[in-house]
């Protein structure tokens, strides 16, 4: 199977937990059949949970408090009515955000990722709170091959 990302450089966590904000203002949700997949605080990109949902804020306040002790942060976002998602990453040491588009991607006619779709999204989602940040984005066989790569200004 593919591999597919896109790449941001942030400024700090703060940018991190703003653009969560700014997916869940427009089409994109945290729960999906009523669970929520994230790092729990102690955990690393490894130690995914799958717990139900209660609310946005309980998984913003956790994602803010993994930050805070410098943890690496993951959760899983998925577009509203599909089940279409992503696994939003970010490294604090790195101030590096990965979005891994590899939850029931969305493919074109020659069954690489659809970026154009994927970033139309993103654009919708962040582009004015972070106009002029760059998106470097790309797509890999299961060998290791390159099969895409793009950038993108928001």
């Amino acid at each position: 199977m593919n591999s597919s990302m896109t790449i941001a450089q942030l400024k700090d966590g703060h940018d991190f937990i703003e653009m969560l904000k700014c997916f869940l203002s427009t089409s994109w949700i945290l729960e999906c059949q009523g669970k929520v997949n994230f790092t729990p605080i102690g955990g690393e990109f490894g130690d995914w949970v799958c717990e139900p949902f209660v609310s946005n804020d309980i998984i913003v306040d956790i994602i803010t408090k993994k930050i805070s002790l410098k943890e690496d942060v993951a959760v899983t976002i998925f577009y509203k009515d599909s089940t279409h998602g992503a696994d939003l990453l970010f490294d604090p040491s790195k101030k590096r955000m990965t979005i891994g588009w590899d939850i029931d991607r969305v493919t074109d006619q020659t069954g690489n990722l659809d970026f154009p779709w994927y970033i139309e999204k993103v654009k919708v989602a962040l582009s004015r709170k972070f106009a002029g940040l760059v998106l470097n984005s790309i797509e890999h066989d299961s060998g290791g091959r390159t099969l895409q790569t793009r950038e993108d200004i928001l």
